[in-house]
């Protein structure tokens, strides 16, 4: 059977991969975890990111819920985005994790704006956000 006399929709199902919570990654640096052991791991933003950069890979609707994906922010697939929309687009959904820490938002506003801001004023503003300087550190090792 020539390739052309192959219907469409059976290659399309071979193509795409939805993923359940049991279901196993099989690839990466990390292919024995599940859907759930990343969830439970807190690593949102890598599923969030591997749905919107892997063209053929899908979760199912339970899951998507969970990453907050609404449905106008789902993407047809087997299919993916190009990188800078794929990249405010898991700006914006992750953000939505976070209920406005302060740290992403910074940096969500910063990439929307497309605004030019001195590398240097938007670290400090970063780093005094995390509240990991050094001063804070030394305080903490120390008791006080």
């Amino acid at each position: 059977m020539k390739q052309e006399e192959i219907p469409y929709y059976a290659n399309t199902s071979l193509l795409l991969r939805t993923l359940t919570l049991k279901s196993q990654f099989k690839f990466g640096p990390t292919p024995e975890l599940t859907v759930q052991e990343y969830l439970d791991l807190k690593k949102e933003r890598d599923l969030i990111q591997m749905y919107y950069n892997l063209g053929k890979i899908n979760f199912n609707t339970e899951i998507l819920e969970i990453l907050k994906i609404c449905p106008e922010d789902q993407i047809p697939k087997p299919g993916r985005l190009p990188f800078q929309e794929a990249k405010d687009k898991i700006y914006e959904v992750y953000g939505r994790h976070l209920d406005n820490k302060g740290v992403f938002a910074l940096l969500n506003e910063y990439n929307k704006s497309k605004k030019k801001i001195k590398s240097g004023f938007l670290i400090s503003r970063i780093k005094n956000n995390l509240k990991y300087n050094k001063g804070a550190l030394a305080r903490k090792n120390h008791g006080h």
